[in-house]
């Protein structure tokens, strides 16, 4: 793929208009009631290229838009994705963006994650930043502001730590969103999320490269992946060729051979103790990402007395 990207639809409705609103309280679930989360994998994206996803796909529900408060303004400056109940990952340096122009965590700014999910439209608030040491990956932890139907089941996107081979096939996913009628999607009272477009872009391409002890100016482990990522997908997940999420998008650049996408590896995530605040209860105080993956997954990573350790074996 050279010079501009053409996208291609890849279903009858590939920009959604969400509704919704964010209320004044998390939800609460009651004591005793279910509470279902499904783990879905991307499903096979064909030849490398970017795509227009439906709107009424599967992946929307994990796949969240980030949207700051700050200054009365709605800004989307990047993409997250849902991990378990309530923890999301996306791009630090989104995080310290938001920081350094809407004056998040010193100001009366709120961060907001959105996606939709089976016609709801899934508002989270951001209460926490985890921020493993030495990388571009951040750990979201959220409560869901949004009053869920019976017999909801929250989607999450499965996990893997199996690093890429040259060659494979990966794909990227984020959100752009724009406003129809071109107000801010977040007003003063923060009780109105407004009316949205978001347009979810899947790109895939060639795995070129792999440091699994990290680069010059990028420390921690990584892969460049000959897929497009533009402006506001930073912070989205990565796939592997079974459909897992072995990475986060960290940066793009473009040559006269196309996109190149370097790809954050998700390991020292996977070992952070966090405490995941919704649903109360849930889960454990001192949560660690990996309980929730495959144990055979979760053994391409050990910890030793040096660090973090990539054994490499057949999946």
């Amino acid at each position: 793929m050279t010079g501009e990207s053409e996208f291609k639809q890849a279903g009858p409705r590939s920009l959604g208009t969400v509704h919704g609103h964010l209320t004044g309280h998390p939800h609460i679930i009651p004591a005793g009631q279910e509470f279902t989360v499904k783990s879905i994998l991307l499903p096979p994206m064909g030849e490398p290229g970017v795509t227009l996803v439906d709107g009424n796909s599967l992946l929307n529900g994990p796949l969240l838009a980030l949207w700051c408060s700050g200054n009365g303004l709605g800004n989307h400056r990047g993409s997250a994705f849902l991990v378990a109940p309530g923890v999301a990952i996306t791009a630090l340096h989104v995080i310290e963006d938001y920081e350094e122009h809407e004056g998040l965590f010193v100001s009366d700014a709120e961060l907001v994650a959105f996606g939709q999910q089976d016609g709801v439209a899934l508002s989270w608030v951001i209460r926490n930043v985890v921020r493993p040491e030495g990388g571009d990956v951040a750990i979201l932890l959220m409560d869901l502001h949004t009053a869920l139907p019976d017999s909801f089941a929250l989607h999450v996107f499965e996990l893997g730590a199996r690093l890429p081979r040259v060659g494979e096939h990966g794909t990227v996913l984020g959100i752009r969103t724009n406003l129809p009628d071109g107000k801010n999607a977040i007003d003063d009272s923060r009780h109105h999320l407004g009316k949205l477009e978001a347009a979810t872009i899947a790109s895939t391409g060639i795995v070129l490269d792999v440091w699994p002890e990290g680069r010059p100016l990028f420390p921690e482990p990584c892969y460049a992946l000959g897929a497009t990522a533009i402006g506001c997908m930073s912070g989205g997940p990565v796939f592997d060729a079974r459909g897992l999420v072995v990475g986060m998008i960290s940066r793009s650049t473009q040559s006269d051979d196309g996109y190149v996408t370097t790809v954050a590896l998700l390991w020292q995530s996977l070992w952070m103790e966090i405490g995941p605040t919704w649903p109360p209860g849930f889960l454990a105080n001192r949560f660690m990402l990996r309980s929730v993956m495959h144990p055979d997954e979760a053994s391409f990573v050990e910890r030793t007395e040096s660090g973090l350790v990539y054994v490499d074996r057949p999946a």
